[in-house]
């Protein structure tokens, strides 16, 4: 199967309008932390590379935030048919709740090829929300390359 570019072309789409509520970010963190942690694993999942990436992660089970889930497939399906174009558009895993203490990272990486073709087709679109607010710490800012 071809895969052919959407006829909007737009790779990184921001928003300077909240997707949530300060009271829902408080409830989404609180929820987070209350779940399992695990060490965060990059490509390889059998090994950790703690030079690539060092943190914990949990996944917020559809059924505890279903509201939040909610929130966030009508955001991607706005910024999707605005922006993208695909077809059939869906959340279809658990959103990632990653925290990060002052010694933790994650560097640079690609989150998929460069090449469209080569994408899965489960994934289409990668979403990040920002649930703390900035004033209250330093670094940790999201980088992404365009083009």
């Amino acid at each position: 199967m071809r895969f052919t570019e959407p006829r909007w072309k737009a790779y990184v789409v921001t928003s300077d309008e909240p997707v949530f509520s300060p009271a829902q970010c408080e409830e989404i963190i609180q929820i987070g932390k209350s779940l399992p942690q695990q060490d965060a694993v990059t490509g390889d999942k059998s090994t950790k590379d703690y030079k690539k990436r060092k943190t914990n992660i949990a996944w917020i089970p559809f059924n505890r935030m279903p509201a939040m889930y909610t929130t966030l497939e009508d955001w991607g399906k706005r910024v999707n048919n605005n922006h993208f174009g695909f077809d059939g558009i869906q959340i279809g895993e658990p959103a990632q709740f990653t925290q990060y203490s002052k010694r933790d990272h994650y560097d640079w990486h690609t989150d998929s090829s460069y090449n469209m073709e080569n994408q899965p087709d489960v994934r289409k679109l990668t979403m990040v929300t920002m649930l703390s607010n900035p004033k209250d710490f330093k670094g940790g800012e999201l980088q992404i390359m365009n083009e």
